[in-house]
């Protein structure tokens, strides 16, 4: 187990023995000596590195034991800890676009993961470093963070984990941000940023960490994660000139409130975050703690300050080396209504006090009850009345930018993501009940999908079933009960279980692509009228419109699946209506359509180069047009990407090899 290497016990040493904050910062960001910092000319580098999922009471720089998080305890012991630091909704994806762009949830208009991606005319943090010539570079390590939804712009390396895989250790994620560290031309400055998502749920720490618990071993993981990225930047010879900036997402509920993880609600737990800035010779970063409210829309603002960056136009944060201070900061959730048809909860967070927006309205004094334990409105109903009308006037506000365009996920994607413990759908009614009510049912459909996901369907359609008994309209309950049954090879109860649902809600467009995928191995036509349904549900289905066109043509239907996939086209976002379509037409029409297939198949190939089905349609597309060099080119490549494994494509690329021959 890494103790924090031979820095974290030189600052240790050099704490006890002498109590010098200047002394403990020589030693973080040089070579563990006391000698003077030599002034660093030109532009700054930034490290920016956000810890997934990480409690503030859980880390050195909150209370916790110094070996809890020990590189991060020697950054804040050089740098300053900001020790009443707030994120504004306990969501990955809403809070790192805050992060990033300086707005809140109320500007940016993201509440959820994976269904909406960062509005296209958002200015964003690392656009005005990539402006300045900053390389930029992002490694995270969450499908949630995926490039689709719109955080790489602006970056030009962008390394999210590989599709089909929901999350990469930390230590993977670090490994990928020193090689590119290794590569940094000396002269040219760098905004890297890298994303832990180690002390998310489930807790594996790795083998080898001490810790009290498992998620308090993730924590340390993720800490010594960031330990190898701090060293590879000083052994690049480029921490001295590097504004190192580590916080984090969100918190963790750990049963706290009756919450097993977040998302559900703003008490302290889920929101209040470690965040440490620090800077080798800077006269601010001395080893001390700031006691003034923060928050994560703080970050970019003081990020392009330091760095001489012109200022995000609009954002609702401030500069923390400023004179500018908070009195009072933001959070939301509206997790409650989407997931389940709740009340969204609302805080507005002051020195003293925090107050809660919900059906039973909360206050707490965080000076005399810290823990959140005890509703004071009663005792103090004018501070609840004056801090309720304060937090109407951030709500009123109209967001910056409209929302973002919708993200259609497919059901592999979908399955990650509850992989994850992250739930869609939500109620077929809007119920409007308190989340302190019904978070015993988050925590049953949670726990439900993960199950589904480590293969346990039954113990998952038993959690489901008794889910939809507790809330009959509940549309995670329905969806994972039904791909439980499915899992159990009982899709009569699937069957059973949607078309019961879909009678009380049919506005579920997931339910009836389900729905349709389940009947489409014994009747397309039946699985065309549910994919049907389900684009007037949502028009805007990639997922419908294309399952409508596969289901059209394996009924015979070749000009309406060609319509679908027309249709799918505009949202289609990894090449499968391109690849479809191109197929169609090189098939049934090669003399008259080779032009546009092999148009649409180049666009898909763009998009999945190693994807060996669309390498054989653009083979096929070439013959079509022919061009049977292309041909012989690109049936190749499909047997070189599937590596010999697929004897059909190695047949097809023998066809056109002697199609050549004979040409």
């Amino acid at each position: 187990m890494s103790d924090g290497g031979a820095d974290g016990r030189r600052w240790a040493s050099a704490g006890l023995r002498f109590m010098g904050l200047a002394l403990v910062g020589a030693g973080f960001w040089g070579c563990g000596d006391s000698s003077p910092q030599r002034p660093v000319s030109g532009p700054l580098d930034v490290l920016l590195v956000t810890l997934d999922t990480t409690r503030f009471d859980r880390t050195a720089v909150g209370g916790a034991p110094r070996e809890r998080t020990p590189r991060l305890a020697a950054l804040a012991e050089s740098g300053r800890s900001y020790t009443r630091a707030y994120a504004p909704v306990p969501v990955t994806l809403p809070s790192h676009t805050t992060l990033l762009s300086g707005l809140l949830p109320t500007g940016h208009g993201l509440t959820q993961n994976g269904t909406r991606r960062v509005p296209d005319e958002m200015p964003l943090l690392q656009e005005r470093f990539a402006a300045r010539g900053y390389a930029t570079a992002a490694f995270v390590s969450a499908t949630v963070l995926d490039a689709r939804y719109g955080l790489a712009r602006g970056f030009a390396t962008y390394r999210a984990p590989a599709p089909g895989q929901a999350e990469r250790p930390g230590r993977e994620t670090a490994a990928l941000a020193v090689e590119y560290v290794r590569t940094l031309a000396a002269d040219r400055p760098a905004f890297v940023w890298v994303h832990f998502y180690d002390a998310h749920a489930p807790y594996a720490p790795p083998p080898g960490i001490d810790a009290p618990t498992p998620y308090d071993g993730e924590i340390r993981a993720a800490d010594d994660a960031l330990g190898v990225v701090l060293d590879a930047f000083r052994a690049a010879g480029r921490l001295e000139r590097t504004i190192v900036c580590v916080t984090a997402d969100h918190g963790e509920g750990l049963g706290d409130h009756g919450e097993d993880e977040h998302g559900m609600f703003v008490y302290e737990e889920a929101i209040h975050v470690p965040f440490v800035l620090a800077r080798s010779g800077a006269a601010w970063s001395v080893g001390s703690r700031d006691d003034r409210l923060a928050s994560l829309a703080d970050v970019a603002p003081t990020l392009s300050s330091l760095c001489g960056l012109e200022p995000i136009p609009g954002t609702h944060g401030l500069d923390l080396l400023g004179d500018a201070r908070h009195a009072a900061v933001y959070a939301e959730t509206h997790v409650p209504r989407e997931s389940h048809g709740f009340a969204p909860l609302f805080a507005h967070v002051e020195s003293r006090w925090k107050y809660i927006d919900a059906p039973e309205a909360e206050l707490f004094d965080l000076d005399a009850d810290p823990r959140e334990a005890r509703n004071a409105i009663q005792d103090s109903p004018a501070e609840a009345a004056r801090m309720h009308a304060d937090l109407e006037r951030v709500r009123a506000g109209a967001p910056s930018h409209a929302n973002g365009p919708r993200v259609d996920l497919a059901p592999d994607d979908v399955r990650l993501l509850e992989e994850l413990g992250y739930l869609g759908g939500g109620s077929a009614r809007a119920s409007g009940l308190d989340p302190k009510i019904g978070i015993h049912l988050h925590n049953m459909l949670r726990e439900a999908s993960k199950r589904l996901a480590r293969g346990d369907a039954a113990g998952a359609f038993d959690l489901a079933e008794r889910a939809r008994k507790t809330d009959p309209g509940s549309r995670a309950a329905a969806h994972i009960g039904a791909r439980a049954a499915v899992a159990r090879r009982d899709p009569a109860t699937a069957e059973q279980w949607l078309t019961q649902h879909l009678r009380s809600d049919p506005d579920d467009a997931e339910g009836w692509l389900e729905l349709g995928i389940l009947r489409g191995a014994q009747s397309p036509r039946a699985a065309a009228e549910c994919f049907e349904r389900a684009l007037r549900a949502n028009p805007s289905s990639f997922e419908a419109a294309f399952n409508l066109g596969l289901a059209q043509e394996q009924a015979g239907d070749g000009a309406l699946s060609r319509a679908a996939y027309e249709r799918a086209l505009s949202f289609d976002s990894d090449g499968r209506a391109h690849n479809a379509l191109a197929w169609s037409l090189a098939t049934s029409d090669p003399s008259g359509s080779g032009p546009r297939a092999l148009e649409l198949a180049r666009v898909a190939v763009a998009r999945q180069p190693a994807n060996a089905n669309f390498q054989d349609t653009l083979a096929e597309a070439c013959a079509a047009c022919g061009d049977l060099t292309g041909a012989v080119a690109a049936a190749r490549e499909a047997v070189r990407v599937s590596q010999g494994q697929r004897p059909d494509l190695v047949e097809r690329m023998r066809h056109f090899e002697q199609r050549l021959e004979q040409h």
